[in-house]
């Protein structure tokens, strides 16, 4: 199962919507869904009801492949923090060590 995630990345990115404005709409939301969850998506797909300005939250629909892509990049780059704020209480000094030299 580990093997999997690298061939997802390397998988070449879908082109985007050649409509930049549904580009941006596209990259926007899947920043917002990525940051607060599906609960979001699916609000947004139940506001959009059909006119069509969404059709990338429909299976097939415009922009739904590279909608997907933008959510997993964005969902990656959104935990990417939390990952590398484990180690750094590691590499940080001791408590106290050389920065508090009035301590007596």
């Amino acid at each position: 199962a580990g093997e999997a995630v690298p061939v997802v990345m390397n998988a070449p990115a879908p082109a985007p919507p050649a409509d930049p404005e549904k580009k941006k709409k596209i990259e926007t939301l899947a920043k917002y869904v990525a940051r607060n969850g599906k609960d979001f998506e699916d609000m947004a797909r139940q506001r959009d009801s059909g006119n069509g300005e969404m059709s990338f939250l429909h299976v097939g629909g415009e922009g739904a492949a590279y909608y997907q892509h933008c959510l997993s990049s964005f969902a990656e780059t959104a935990s990417a923090p939390e990952a590398a704020a484990v180690p750094a209480p590691v590499s940080a000094p001791p408590h106290g060590a050389g920065t508090h030299l009035e301590r007596s």
